[in-house]
């Protein structure tokens, strides 16, 4: 599952402007009074009852999921409120562990569906990893981690991990990718025309230097040894208590480039989003999942993709990274209404 693909998670009612923890005695924790669509209890062959495991439902040609946590006891349990009648495939979240069945389920009117599921050691877990149990992994100080934390900006630690290149390879590669702005990523990479204006150039011979410091750090961490990777991978802790007292609703976006950036909910309860790396500006209704996405105007060929910042109700103002320039959009007529000049190097 693609984290760029996901818009935002709404918890305990759609609409919801943040996501929210539900404490003990909240409606959302007496689940168990509400009618329920489907429920069941998750185990493994070294937890007779998983606590934490995150379970999600989404219907077949669907663009919404639904996700809920397990409890102590190993049961969880979807509202009937958030589930309609139909087929669903159920995926699950629990890192060190798979799902052992393909998790298909039909969900009946007014009848509570059950699906124990069963999970198995996983056979990989660096698939699993995420950005920051990678660090925690990581051999090495924290001056070294935090040398090629920006990596991450554009892509996967594990993109490093799976790699072979010697250190002498990855200097050519660290320089290569330092010529791409944040925004970028492997689906669409974009490079940045000029350095940024500010702050006074780094001598080439000082760069290097930096360049073969990261460069022989990354080296140890991959699998240029030839012995596979020679540090145990850390885990985070699975959601525990309160933290597993909660519902998520997540959407899909048109397109797996999508970036959500600068979220923001108007009072109508629409969700807002620019793209970060792309000229886009889209709006979500969480009630049908319907999104309408708005192209912005390529004010500088050449430059990176916008960054949009979403504005106050009335107005979206988009300034992008390296352009230099902004436009205003009104969602009443639902179009770009005006382009803002571009200010003088002075102003900037």
């Amino acid at each position: 599952m693609s984290p760029r693909r996901l818009l935002w998670m709404f918890v305990a009612g759609l609409g919801a402007p943040a996501m929210l923890m539900h404490p003990p005695g909240s409606p959302l924790h007496a689940q168990s009074t509400s009618p329920v669509a489907l429920r069941g209890h998750v185990s493994s062959a070294e937890e007779r009852s998983m606590e934490g495991v995150i379970v999600t439902a989404k219907k077949t040609g669907s663009t919404i999921a639904t996700s809920v946590v397990s409890s102590a006891s190993g049961e969880f349990q979807f509202p009937a409120a958030r589930l309609e009648p139909g087929s669903y495939t159920l995926r699950v979240r629990a890192v060190g562990y798979d799902l052992t069945s393909r998790g298909l389920v039909a969900i009946e009117p007014g009848r509570t569906t059950v699906a124990d599921l069963t999970l198995d050691k996983t056979k990989n877990l660096t698939t699993q990893l995420t950005n920051a149990e990678w660090l925690a992994s990581f051999p090495g100080t924290e001056a070294q981690k935090a040398d090629i934390r920006g990596c991450a900006h554009c892509h996967s630690l594990e993109l490093i991990t799976r790699s072979r290149h010697t250190a002498d390879e990855f200097v050519k590669i660290v320089e290569r990718m330092s010529g791409y702005p944040p925004l970028a990523f492997p689906l669409m990479p974009q490079r940045t025309p000029s350095p940024r204006i500010g702050g006074g150039e780094i001598p080439r011979d000082r760069q290097l230097q930096i360049w073969q410091r990261q460069a022989e750090y990354l080296a140890t961490l991959n699998l240029s040894g030839g012995n596979g990777l020679t540090y145990p991978l850390k885990t985070e802790p699975r959601p525990a208590g309160a933290a597993t007292h909660v519902v998520y609703t997540t959407y899909d976006l048109p397109k797996p480039t999508r970036q959500p950036h600068d979220v923001i909910v108007d009072s109508h309860g629409i969700v807002w989003y620019a793209s970060f790396g792309e000229q886009i500006l889209g709006k979500l209704d969480p009630r049908t999942g319907k999104v309408t996405e708005y192209e912005i105007p390529i004010l500088k060929p050449g430059a990176p993709m916008v960054r949009l910042w979403p504005f106050h109700e009335w107005k979206r103002i988009q300034s992008p990274c390296g352009r230099g320039s902004a436009t205003m959009f009104g969602p009443g007529c639902a179009q770009v209404m005006q382009r803002l000049p571009e200010p003088s190097s002075a102003e900037m």
